[in-house]
C-alpha cells in the first residue's frame, strides 16, 4: 500500500517568476495569491512574478511568498489529484505552510503571523551579530564537533539543521561562523553563506522568539486534517495547544530533518511529494534513505 507525504520548503527555495505557471493553470491557485493580497493589502503576487530578486529576497516579502506559493502548491494539488496525505513536513518556515495547510491554523492568520516573523528576522539581520551558512560534503558529526570546540560565551555557533549525513546548517555571532566555515573548507567541505540571513534555529534567536510567542497569543489554533511532524523533535505535533510553544521553539532550536525522514520510513511512507517552488526537499530524502520515492 502507498503512504504518501507532503513536504513544504523554507528559505532558499524562492526565484522570481516561482508559483507562475500554477497561477496561470490552476484557479485555485490563483485564488490563494489573491487572498494573500487581500490579507497583506499589497500585491504579492506581482512581487514573485515579476519583481527584483532584492526585493523578493528582503525577509519580510521572502517568508510570504514562500509560505503562500507552497499553501499555492497544495491547494491545486489536492483539487487536481487529491491524494489523501498520511503527514505533512516542511522545513523551518515550511512548518508555517504545513500547518495552514493541515487545517490548524487559518491561510489568513499564517500570513499575519509570517509577516511579523519576517520583520523580526529583518530586526535580527539589522543588527549584523549573527549569520548562518549551509555545510555539504562533510561528516555532520564533524561540522558538530567543530562548533562545540570553538563556541564560547558571547561568540558562539551550533548546528542549527540537520539535514542529511552529509549536510547541516550553522548558525552563530558571524566571527565564530566564519572561522568554522574556514576551517570545515580545509576539510574539504562545501560551505555556502547564507547572505541576508538571520542566525535561525539557535540561542541567539531568543529575543525574536520572545516577541514571536507575545505574537502568536493573538490566535487560535485547531485540529489537523492531517499528523504535521515537528522540526523541533521530528515527531509529530500532538495537540493544537502545543503549536505555540513548539513554534516559539523552532526559532532557537535546530531543525531536526533527518528525524523527519527517519520518522517518515519508520512508519512506511513509500513516497514523498515536494509542495515547494525548488526541488530541494526531495535530494535531502535521497540522501538519507534509499527506499522513498520522492516527486
Amino acid at each position: 500500500m502507498k503512504k504518501v507525504a507532503l513536504m513544504f520548503s523554507g528559505q532558499g527555495s524562492q526565484y522570481v517568476g516561482m508559483a507562475k505557471s500554477l497561477y496561470d493553470d490552476y484557479s485555485i491557485a490563483k485564488e490563494t495569491f489573491e487572498e494573500a493580497n487581500d490579507t497583506l493589502g499589497f500585491d504579492l503576487a506581482k512581487i514573485c512574478f515579476n519583481g527584483s530578486l532584492s526585493l523578493l529576497s528582503k525577509s519580510s516579502i521572502l517568508q510570504l511568498a514562500i509560505l503562500t506559493a507552497n499553501v499555492a502548491s497544495f491547494r491545486a494539488f489536492m483539487r487536481q489529484i487529491n491524494i489523501m496525505p498520511h503527514y505533512l513536513a516542511g522545513h523551518s518556515l515550511g512548518e508555517y505552510a504545513a500547518l495552514s495547510c493541515t487545517g490548524a491554523i487559518s491561510f489568513a492568520d499564517t500570513l499575519k503571523i509570517v509577516r511579523y516573523r519576517g520583520v523580526l528576522t529583518e530586526e535580527v539581520i539589522a543588527k549584523n551579530t549573527g549569520s548562518m551558512a549551509i555545510i555539504e560534503k562533510i561528516d555532520i558529526k564533524i561540522a558538530e564537533s567543530l562548533c562545540k570546540d570553538i563556541s564560547k560565551p558571547g561568540n558562539s555557533i551550533y548546528v542549527s539543521c540537520y539535514n542529511s549525513p552529509t549536510q547541516c546548517a550553522v548558525s552563530g555571532n558571524n566571527e565564530t561562523v566564519e572561522l568554522v566555515s574556514g576551517r570545515l573548507i580545509k576539510l574539504n567541505a562545501a560551505v555556502t553563506p547564507l547572505i541576508v540571513s538571520a542566525p535561525f534555529h539557535c540561542p541567539l534567536m531568543l529575543p525574536a522568539a520572545i516577541e514571536l510567542e507575545s505574537e502568536l497569543k493573538k490566535y487560535s489554533f485547531g485540529q489537523f486534517l492531517y499528523p504535521v511532524i515537528s522540526n523541533v523533535n521530528g515527531l509529530p505535533y500532538r495537540e493544537p495547544d502545543k503549536v505555540k510553544d513548539t513554534l516559539v521553539s523552532q526559532m532557537i532550536k535546530p531543525v531536526q530533518w533527518q528525524e523527519t525522514i527517519n520518522y517518515f520510513k519508520r512508519f512506511g511512507i513509500t513516497h514523498t511529494i515536494e509542495m515547494g517552488p525548488k526541488n530541494l526537499l526531495s535530494r535531502l530524502v535521497n540522501e538519507n534513505v534509499s527506499d522513498i520515492e520522492t516527486f
